[in-house]
């Protein structure tokens, strides 16, 4: 090998482990904000049954509305509905209609690519949660995790634009990468 490629391989290998302590960060992130969702629920739920008021007090102070509001399909729950956990809330099917499957679906593929080792399935993975993400915010006006409020109709389509153009670009290349990197190691 020349020192081309291997200084080439030493590159790829460092990506590869910075995209698994990325994966690792993410994974982190991604159980400190269910917990804060959790928490958000529970003082939201005692808040209903004690009926004080402050939590809305504080919503409307930092901007943030929490009142009635509808998605694509027309049906009319709290805004907070709208907004993907990454666990399964109770009642969540009943709320999220026909994007309960998606939502069940994208939680999967999440899931699944997290504890994916071989790079090109995992890439693999991401596209297709790229793809459901996609749907969830374009067609079912779904907020996604980190985010705890809802997302305006300027934030979905800069989500969308977002996933559609600069994640998808990058999974290109990180798939070419990857499938680059198998067929060397079979030879």
């Amino acid at each position: 090998m020349s020192e081309d490629e291997d200084g080439e391989a030493a590159l790829l290998q460092r990506v590869d482990e910075l995209e698994a302590e990325n994966m690792e960060l993410k994974v982190v992130v991604e159980a400190q904000t269910a917990h804060l969702q959790e928490l958000w629920r529970r003082v939201t739920s005692l808040e209903e049954r004690q009926g004080s008021g402050a939590l809305r007090q504080f919503g409307r102070k930092n901007g943030r509305n929490r009142e009635l509001g509808g998605v694509a399909s027309g049906v009319t729950y709290p805004l907070q509905d709208r907004v993907v956990t990454l666990v399964p809330r109770v009642g969540e099917d009943r709320l999220l209609g026909a994007a309960a499957p998606k939502v069940s679906r994208w939680r999967e593929v999440r899931n699944r690519a997290t504890a994916l080792n071989d790079p090109v399935d995992r890439v693999e993975a991401k596209v297709e949660m790229l793809e459901i993400e996609i749907d969830l915010i374009r067609h079912f006006h779904l907020t996604l995790p980190p985010n705890l409020e809802p997302w305006d109709a300027d934030i979905r389509s800069t989500e969308v634009y977002k996933r559609q153009s600069v994640d998808f670009s990058e999974a290109r290349k990180e798939l070419q990468r990857a499938k680059k990197d198998r067929e060397k190691k079979r030879n």
